[in-house]
């Protein structure tokens, strides 16, 4: 069959007959050119042909409704963790995604996105709870003293030295708890590097041991100091001392009487490493997290004459990061803590 357009022809060739070299004849051979198809031939490749079509229309349907479909279970998680971030950014810190996705990565981003609000909800709530310490700290000094004054302006009380001497004391608190902050300020300010100057941090731990040891002597508490490394560090002297004073009051105030205090100082391949290790009554699981920030008590009921301001243990850490090091604990509740100081070995020299 020929099919139109498809550009097919007779084509004839002629091909001489030849006996013993003379020419007996010719022979013409004609066929359709370039192609030819039968009727079925044709039947089968116009079916064939809408196969194709069909089966590229399904292919097509298909590959837009799975797209479409993809493109919704990832696009609707990250809506839900941009409405999230929208709503942590307005400060709705307990805003939470709870979106999960099939790709890794994604369900990476939503945990970051949680843990940033948990983090930011936490800082709020420290920064609510610095707020009300701060006042509390200033208020009982400052009733005392208002009343202390009202009552000799009134004549209710004689001005004389006892009197005065409350007044006083009352004063000092103040003083010594804005010394506290200006002290805090001072460490974690970045421009304030100390004088560094070779320091032995043995020399350092074992001196103030001996300031301490009537104190420890009194409670019938040893002091267990364990030392394997006489390295000298470029640090600051005084700031490196206030940390082990800190560490070695808070290890006093907060153990039974006869319980040991246990100092290690070693090294490793890089670093010096200075442990603190009392059998007190330890840190619950929920203040651990908080106890280097400012003010932060974990014993909520502890006041200022007991407890401290509640800023040794910042200090310590500011002081510690200006040295590149960092501090870290580990505690059990009823059963002690382990305050844990590394210094980098850059420093030593």
């Amino acid at each position: 069959q020929k099919v139109p357009n498809w550009q097919g022809e007779v084509i004839e060739s002629d091909y001489p007959l030849i006996q013993n070299g003379k020419v007996m004849g010719n022979v013409t051979i004609a066929f359709y050119g370039p192609y030819y198809f039968t009727d079925s031939d044709v039947a089968f490749m116009e079916t064939l042909n809408l196969l194709l079509l069909v089966v590229s229309g399904i292919a097509i349907v298909m590959a837009l409704t799975v797209g479409t479909i993809m493109a919704r279970r990832i696009s609707r998680p990250l809506s839900i963790v941009m409405e999230t971030a929208n709503e942590i950014a307005k400060g709705n810190y307990e805003a939470r995604s709870k979106s999960h996705s099939t790709t890794v990565e994604i369900d990476a981003l939503t945990d970051s996105i949680n843990e940033l609000a948990e983090t930011l909800e936490n800082q709020e709530k420290l920064r609510q709870r610095l707020t009300s310490d701060v006042a509390h700290e200033l208020r009982t000094p400052l009733a005392t003293l208002q009343s202390h004054m009202e009552a000799m302006i009134d004549g209710i009380w004689v001005a004389d030295a006892s009197r005065l001497m409350s007044c006083h004391d009352e004063i000092v608190r103040i003083s010594q708890l804005v010394g506290d902050l200006e002290k805090l300020a001072r460490v974690e300010n970045e421009a304030f590097r100390g004088e560094r100057a070779p320091v032995k941090l043995k020399q350092i731990v074992e001196n103030q041991i001996k300031n301490f040891e009537s104190d420890f002597y009194k409670k019938q508490s040893p002091i267990e100091f364990e030392c394997k490394t006489e390295d000298l560090l470029m640090a600051d002297n005084n700031q490196l001392n206030q940390v082990v004073v800190n560490l070695m009051s808070n290890a006093l105030k907060y153990s039974p009487d006869c319980s040991p205090l246990k100092i290690r100082l070693y090294e490793t391949s890089s670093t010096m490493v200075l442990e603190f290790e009392d059998f007190g009554y330890g840190i619950s699981e929920a203040d651990l997290p908080f106890i280097f920030e400012r003010f932060y008590r974990a014993d909520h009921s502890r006041n200022r004459t007991t407890g401290g301001a509640g800023i040794g243990l910042t200090i310590s850490q500011a002081i510690i990061k200006g040295h590149g090091g960092k501090i870290t604990v580990m505690s059990t509740l009823g059963k002690g803590s382990i305050f844990k100081i590394v210094l980098p070995k850059t420093s030593v020299i």
